[in-house]
């Protein structure tokens, strides 16, 4: 399996060289697209930066959404916010995530319902055939029914611990720290599968 080591970046990472990120041995970087439908400010910058310095990209969207219409309508405004930039398969190597961590909307939601709002914003994305979802160990095992219903959906899963308790076949992604020193900054990072 080959393994890479992917950062996620947003408006909080605001001035990062990721030419120098690239240099310490950084494989790849996830940006923020969006949140609330608007677009982050640093969000195009950060992926065209990434893309002319070779780092593979992918991208996030961090829902909000509190019933199956908002993510149904998250996943079309990230499906057209991809075609509107131009971003392919061939961009996002790494994919687009679904930010699903927000503990007061999952924790509202029996494990179906969670389920369900996961596939209505994914079913959404069709600008790029690599998807996913990213949150916590607990949210999307305690609280979805991701490996029983939907086992090929792709999981990012943020743990931080010596290793990740999501069952490895199901893993693309383990964010494993959020204190990660790079090019002068603490950053999320990521042990990377796919």
């Amino acid at each position: 399996m080959n393994r890479l080591r992917v950062i996620d970046v947003s408006d909080w990472q605001e001035g990062i060289n990721l030419e120098q990120v690239k240099n310490e041995g950084i494989d790849g970087v996830i940006v923020k697209l969006g949140q609330n439908f608007r677009e982050t400010e640093t969000g195009r910058d950060f992926i065209f930066e990434a893309l002319r310095v070779g780092l593979k990209v992918g991208v996030y969207y961090y829902s909000t959404a509190t019933n199956y219409a908002e993510s149904r309508a998250e996943g079309k405004w990230v499906n057209s916010k991809l075609e509107e930039i131009g971003l392919t398969d061939y961009h996002l190597q790494l994919g687009v995530w679904f930010d699903y961590e927000e503990s007061d909307v999952i924790n509202g939601f029996t494990m179906q319902e969670n389920t369900n709002m996961i596939c209505e914003f994914l079913n959404q994305i069709k600008a790029v055939s690599k998807t996913g979802v990213y949150g916590g160990y607990c949210a999307l095992w305690d609280n979805t029914y991701l490996v029983s219903q939907l086992p090929w959906v792709r999981v990012w899963c943020a743990q931080y611990s010596k290793e990740c308790d999501y069952p490895k076949q199901y893993l693309a992604g383990w964010q494993f720290t959020d204190s990660y020193p790079c090019a002068g900054m603490q950053v999320d990072c990521s042990e990377w599968y796919d």
